[in-house]
């Protein structure tokens, strides 16, 4: 007998795409599921859509909120709480999937004990539907060669390897995960606004394994409205504090109680980014007028974790701030 999986729709004004997400959840070959929609305080005719499906499918849960949470993972945690199945898919409201997605991703699961995750490679989609390549170009600069082909790997390996260095896992419509491991981990960090999934694998990973699938089944869309679009958009202006900084601090205070020599090799990674983007900060700020707490900031991250002077060269040399 098939697995009971909770599909979690989070949506928030994403009427022009929610239609299609839904069909493509409800044409998947794997049929044993729950869907659990869930609205942020739309104010677009998203509910409506969704009151569409509601009467036809007894396999619906529909929770609306009346104002905008502020944070998509305070919807997941929702979602999870309200969850029947031990597999979780967060299907995000304006991507798509192939319809074998659900099927490929729970036989992982069930056939890798050890692994908490499983994940498929995604295809990058515009606003229009119109496939424009993959994703894999996104794990290029790590390793060219490791995400042409299936695998199954130790947590900590993964994380050494790839995922310390940026989120390798950056669409959750990719993934299915355990519930009672992501409740294990304290679900999302509702307080991070967008690196909160990033957080949330590096967490699982820390103690469980990682199932990778390299064929394309899940349709990541990037579009203006989307949040690793709005990110992107604003994030000159921080400089890795919001997106980078905060999420690698938690890292490390967790990264603290493993005592593991590998764990060490992690964490010293993890410290090399956390003054990367601290020096970013303090150019940015000094710039802008800041100069004594820019200039702190300046030279913390040249003589940490190694004494190199980067960022104070930085300023003395070039005009603009790199990212």
């Amino acid at each position: 007998m098939q697995q009971l999986v909770s599909v979690i729709i989070p949506n928030y004004n994403h009427a022009r795409f929610l239609k299609r997400r839904i069909e493509t959840v409800l044409q998947q070959t794997y049929t044993n599921i729950e869907v659990i929609l869930l609205d942020d305080g739309s104010t677009d005719n998203s509910v409506q859509i969704i009151r569409d499906f509601l009467g036809y499918d007894n396999r619906f849960i529909f929770i609306k909120n009346n104002k905008n949470s502020g944070s998509p993972f305070v919807q997941w945690n929702k979602g999870v709480e309200l969850a029947n199945g031990e597999f979780i898919w967060i299907a995000e409201s304006d991507d798509m999937a192939s319809p074998a997605f659900l099927e490929t991703m729970v036989k992982e699961l069930e056939n890798n004990k050890a692994a908490a995750i499983a994940y498929c490679e995604s295809f990058k989609m515009d606003e229009n539907d119109c496939v424009t390549g993959s994703w894999k170009e996104w794990t290029d600069n790590l390793d060219k060669k490791a995400f042409n082909e299936n695998f199954l790997m130790n947590g900590l390996e993964y994380i050494e390897q790839f995922l310390i260095y940026q989120n390798t896992i950056p669409n959750a419509s990719a993934v299915v995960f355990r519930k009672s491991i992501y409740k294990e981990i304290g679900g999302a960090d509702e307080n991070i606004p967008t690196s909160s999934d990033w957080l949330t694998w590096l967490k699982i990973l820390l103690r469980y394994d990682v199932a990778f699938v390299a064929q394309p089944l899940n349709f990541f869309r990037y579009h203006q409205g989307s949040v690793i679009a709005k990110a992107h958009a604003i994030r000159p202006e921080g400089y890795g504090m919001e997106f980078d900084y905060d999420m690698r601090k938690i890292v490390s205070t967790i990264l603290i109680s493993f005592n593991e020599p590998f764990v060490s090799k992690i964490g010293k990674i993890n410290d090399r980014y956390i003054f990367h983007a601290l020096g970013n900060y303090g150019l940015y700020i000094f710039k802008k007028g800041k100069k004594i707490r820019g200039f702190k900031y300046i030279l913390c991250a040249s003589i940490r974790p190694v004494i190199t002077f980067n960022f104070i060269k930085r300023l003395l040399f070039t005009k603009s701030i790199e990212s």
